[in-house]
């Protein structure tokens, strides 16, 4: 839903891909304030501490113009923990296909195993969230939440700048 629109790519590691290589957690050298319409985020957050989520929001925040908005895509802690309490659900078992391959309750608490196998540490998950957690987060970074739904052990959040 966002063809048209110009984007612009950002990673904290060096990707000739990217038009922008910077940290999440303070763009202040690479990205002014006010600079962008919206942002989107998918399955980024669940990367960094929680203390760092904080940071990454509020950075959101800062760069996103007056009421610019926000799309947050994160793995959906809860309804995946509670397949496996509630229906005996194999933790190690897949839960859905994604486009890298089968993901299980293990990888959306710890990050993709394929990945962290390989040794990219990075991609190993440090934060999870449930519907409430993340809207409540954005909340606080000064985010007016519109929309918050879990779709496929995902969650979806959409809200703007105020």
């Amino acid at each position: 839903h966002y063809d048209g629109w110009d984007k612009v790519y950002l990673d904290a590691n060096q990707n000739p891909e990217m038009d922008i290589i910077a940290d999440a957690r303070d763009m202040r050298k690479e990205i002014p304030d006010n600079s962008f319409d919206a942002v989107f985020t998918s399955h980024v957050l669940e990367h960094f501490f929680l203390s760092d989520v904080t940071l990454v929001l509020k950075e959101f925040h800062r760069i996103l113009k007056p009421n610019g908005m926000i799309e947050t895509h994160v793995p959906d802690f809860y309804t995946s923990v509670k397949k496996v309490i509630n229906e005996n659900y194999p933790i190690d078992k897949p839960l859905y296909q994604s486009p890298a391959g089968p993901i299980c309750t293990l990888d959306i608490i710890f990050g993709y195993s394929k990945f962290v196998q390989q040794g990219t540490h990075l991609d190993a998950h440090k934060t999870a969230f449930t519907p409430e957690f993340i809207k409540r987060l954005h909340q606080e970074a000064g985010f007016k939440v519109q929309l918050n739904e879990c779709v496929a052990f995902e969650i979806v959040i959409a809200g703007n700048k105020i």
